[in-house]
């Protein structure tokens, strides 16, 4: 089953929910659209959010059109628009509610910080000591902000059920497929954003 073979990004996704707590209605912003970004989607999509807007940048159309087919409700695209102001816009000036940093990027933190609401709460992938930010805007802000990649065996339990009940799937995001002879074909389009996993055949 393909899903199965996406079961630690899934698990990483109940960690993400287990820890921030998803109330329904909540307006959420995703920032980076590859598997681990796609699955949050879905989870929050499950879990009642109102509003799930989905960043990156022009490498990322195909990953966009994913995200479109998976139910995001908006697109930002960082190398046409101004993220910032934009996910403003589509949350009445608030910012998100919950922001999901997937991007594997340094610039992502201190955007991630930015795009949420006052006491809103961060969940953070890239964990950069290069990345930069005000301690002060952390304060004035109340947000919470979490940032590990450890999974316990309970949320990976859970995971195998959330692909049991079809909560998350990972066969919308596999647009290719390769045989383990072609790994470099297969890496490849995965970083030229072709594709939002690679999918290795035997």
């Amino acid at each position: 089953m393909m899903d199965a073979a996406f079961l630690e990004p899934i698990s990483l996704t109940v960690r993400t929910l287990d820890h921030i707590k998803p109330r329904l209605g909540d307006t959420i912003a995703i920032i980076g659209p590859g598997s681990i970004g796609m699955f949050h989607l879905q989870a929050f999509k499950s879990a009642g959010a109102s509003i799930t807007i989905v960043v990156g940048l022009d490498q990322d159309a195909k990953r966009f059109e994913i995200a479109k087919k998976l139910g995001a409700d908006y697109i930002v695209n960082g190398s046409k628009e101004d993220v910032r102001k934009r996910v403003k816009e589509l949350t009445n000036g608030l910012g998100a509610d919950i922001v999901v940093e997937t991007a594997n990027h340094p610039s992502t933190v201190p955007l991630a910080i930015d795009l949420a609401t006052a006491r809103g709460r961060v969940v953070l992938f890239g964990l950069y000591p290069e990345a930069t930010m005000s301690p002060l805007t952390l304060l004035r802000s109340g947000l919470t902000v979490m940032g590990d990649v450890a999974v316990l065996p309970s949320q990976f339990l859970r995971a195998i059920r959330w692909v049991e009940y079809k909560k998350v799937l990972a066969e919308p995001m596999i647009t290719r497929r390769f045989k383990l002879d072609q790994a470099k074909e297969g890496f490849e389009a995965f970083y030229q954003g072709d594709t939002a996993k690679v999918f290795f055949e035997m």
